[in-house]
């Protein structure tokens, strides 16, 4: 099923486009990366991708082709090797909305490993699952304390 754009994610595309490649600029790249149309916001047909994840990994595979013929993203839209290699395995989950306060945990922010450990260790509200958080002390829930659970001064040490 072919994916339809945003005109932020046109936007996006063209920028990230233009910063692999500058040199597309000059060639004029034409009519691919036009996110208006008689200067309201449009949408672009993407055939080939699965998603924006998908469209975004195929741009950089062919941007980054050493094929001479690759003068513009004119042809990016095409059916091409830049689809099928960065194509999404099936059963492998997409990438997600980051956790903000854990953007290392693959799970995103809607199932956070990070933030369900802080939730059981409870150092989180349920509701603070994937939402940036601040503990009542006033210090970033990533900085480590100098006290432990009891409340007494700890100097680091485990024993």
């Amino acid at each position: 099923m072919p994916h339809q754009c945003t005109p932020d994610q046109a936007n996006a595309l063209h920028y990230h486009a233009l910063a692999l490649r500058p040199d597309w600029t000059t060639n004029q790249p034409g009519p691919t990366w036009a996110a208006t149309s008689g200067g309201s916001p449009r949408t672009i047909d993407l055939p080939h991708a699965a998603n924006y994840h998908h469209a975004h990994a195929a741009l950089t595979a062919y941007a980054l082709q050493d094929d001479p013929r690759m003068r513009t993203p004119n042809l990016y839209v095409n059916d091409g090797p830049h689809w099928d290699t960065t194509r999404p395995h099936p059963g492998v989950a997409q990438p997600t909305t980051p956790c903000p306060d854990h953007p290392y945990d693959p799970r995103g922010a809607t199932d956070c490993g990070g933030c369900w450990a802080d939730i059981k260790a409870g150092d989180r509200p349920l509701d603070k699952l994937g939402v940036h958080f601040v503990v009542s002390n006033g210090v970033d829930d990533e900085t480590p304390s100098r006290t432990d659970r009891t409340g007494a001064e700890s100097d680091g040490e485990p024993w």
